[in-house]
């Protein structure tokens, strides 16, 4: 079985799926491989988590129209 290969934290391997994210405080698109991640602009919590990138930018548009 080959060795997994990870980034440089040691602790995420590169095959680890990105969350697609998008903070609903300050509507900041990031991506994350730990679920429970604050908006690295920020700090809110309150973020859309999603593997899937159309997801996400969904949300940053329908936050964007609810203004």
């Amino acid at each position: 079985m080959p060795k997994a290969v990870y980034y440089l934290d040691g602790i995420t391997k590169i095959t680890d799926p990105f969350y697609k994210c998008v903070c609903r405080g300050c509507r900041h698109f990031f991506w994350v491989t730990l679920i429970d991640s604050p908006c690295p602009e920020c700090g809110s919590d309150n973020i859309f988590r999603s593997f899937n990138k159309r997801e996400a930018e969904g949300e940053l548009l329908r936050l964007s129209e609810s203004e």
